[in-house]
């Protein structure tokens, strides 16, 4: 029988460790080729994330423990060689923790509102569901569809009404928005849980033009776009809130109603309908507002088109079918499945994950470079609990309850007015372990050439 003590010294050999490290180097190869081809995200997935990666470092924490217990009773010149090899354990646990405990995603909080969750790079499935005017979670379920084959193993959700089936998933596509009149003839349709109406609009003057469309998640559920101090919403009633609003009211088939508000005014200053093709004048800065394309009841879909490799267009997108009709999902999307007594919501999107406080942006300032609008700097003032006032700029973050939150980004309307900043979240369990790894092997570092000069 073999003693442990052959194990331990077999575990322990140079050509032993020479064979994990060259393994680890492949693996390591294999995923910045995966990265450099695809993406981060599919690199993690296939390579970093996977079994292949873990047994690499398992193998080589477990040649580094057999090499220090070989070694025992260890003497005054091994101090060295027992940090250092102390010192990689360490920030292979910190390493691992971090991939599996850690948080690193990001939060949009716009002026004058708090955020309380932050959205990480993890999508899952989720299915609510209408009963009247209830929304219930139904379904719920981190995903991974890097590593699951669909084809050969669905997704299923049964529920009352029929069978949701995720037949299909493909990482890159580049998504085209259709908005196309609702089928009539659906029994659905005719329910209490319609569908609503949308809209394509022109806004227009001799410097600027802005088309865009503008759907009603269910009828009478208002919509609406902002441009700046002016706001065109699809049904809904006037806010007074500064802003020029607009609003379009569906009536007909054929007609829509629009009453057109000046800021903080009760009473409408002009009104009329507009049919499709129709336009009239806003008042503001030259600006008309024309209809393109008006349906009374409309339904979205997306058309996609598939590609190999990641472009800046493209996106992830999941196939559910349901009752025989295939309907294709973007990543961040929502699909609205209407039966006769129950309206569905299914989502295919990033998780997000509630901080357990919020965060209050009361003012973004954006400075830019002279004669430019290049931003040369931004930071946001966030209202902290418990902290009360504080400045997030970009190369000074915010630490809070073991969270660190960094400037990243802002978004601007039509304008190029800053109306939300955009925050970078991290928290890194492992941090403690890669310090105290580092350390250890600065100071084997140390003490190795102060053993080889005496």
């Amino acid at each position: 029988m073999i003693s442990a003590k052959k194990i331990i010294h077999g575990l322990a050999s140079l050509k032993l460790a020479v064979v994990v490290i060259l393994y680890i180097c492949i693996v390591i190869g294999v995923g910045t080729v995966v990265e450099s081809r695809l993406d981060a995200v599919a690199a993690k997935a296939y390579v970093y994330d996977s079994i292949w990666m873990y047994l690499g470092l398992g193998a080589l924490s477990l040649s580094l423990i057999s090499v220090m217990v070989d070694r025992w009773p260890w003497k005054k010149r091994h101090t060295s060689f027992v940090l250092a090899h102390i010192g990689i354990i360490t920030l292979l646990i910190g390493s691992v923790l971090t991939m599996k405990y850690g948080l690193d995603g990001s939060m949009m909080i716009g002026t004058g509102e708090t955020q309380r969750s932050v959205s990480v790079p993890k999508p899952q499935i989720l299915i609510y569901a209408s009963f009247g005017d209830r929304l219930s979670k139904v379904f719920e379920m981190p995903v991974n569809f890097f590593k699951t084959d669909l084809k050969k193993q669905p997704l299923i959700f049964n529920s009352d009404a029929g069978e949701f089936r995720f037949s299909e998933f493909k990482p890159y596509v580049i998504p085209e928005r259709k908005i196309i009149p609702a089928d009539e003839s659906n029994p659905a349709l005719k329910s209490s849980l319609n569908l609503g109406a949308g809209v394509r609009f022109q806004i227009s003057n001799g410097q600027f033009q802005q088309i865009d469309w503008m759907v009603q998640r269910k009828a009478g559920l208002g919509a609406q776009q902002d441009f700046g101090p002016l706001r065109v919403r699809l049904g809904g009633s006037h806010v007074e809130d500064g802003h020029n609003e607009v609003i379009l009211t569906p009536i007909s088939k054929d007609e829509m109603s629009y009453q057109i508000y000046s800021k903080d005014q009760k009473e409408a200053r002009s009104h009329g309908r507009v049919k499709e093709g129709d336009g009239f004048d806003l008042g503001w800065m030259g600006l008309k507002l024309k209809v393109l394309r008006y349906h009374f009841k409309a339904q979205e879909k997306w058309e996609i088109q598939d590609r190999e490799s990641p472009t800046p267009l493209t996106v992830s997108a999941v196939k559910l079918t349901f009752k025989g009709e295939d309907h294709w999902i973007i990543l961040n999307d929502t699909l609205r499945i209407f039966t006769e007594t129950t309206a569905y919501f299914v989502s295919y999107v990033h998780q997000s994950i509630d901080l357990g406080f919020g965060l209050t942006l009361k003012e973004f300032i954006k400075e830019n470079y002279a004669g430019t609008q290049k931003a040369m700097e931004y930071k946001s003032s966030v209202d902290v609990p418990d902290l009360g006032l504080r400045e997030i700029k970009m190369n000074e973050p915010l630490e809070y309850k073991g969270l660190t939150f960094y400037q990243a980004s802002f978004q601007e309307d039509n304008f190029g007015k800053p109306i939300a900043t955009i925050l970078t979240v991290n928290y890194d369990p492992g941090r403690p372990f890669k310090y105290f790894g580092s350390l250890m092997m600065f100071f084997g570092i140390v003490f190795l050439f102060y053993y080889r000069k005496r």
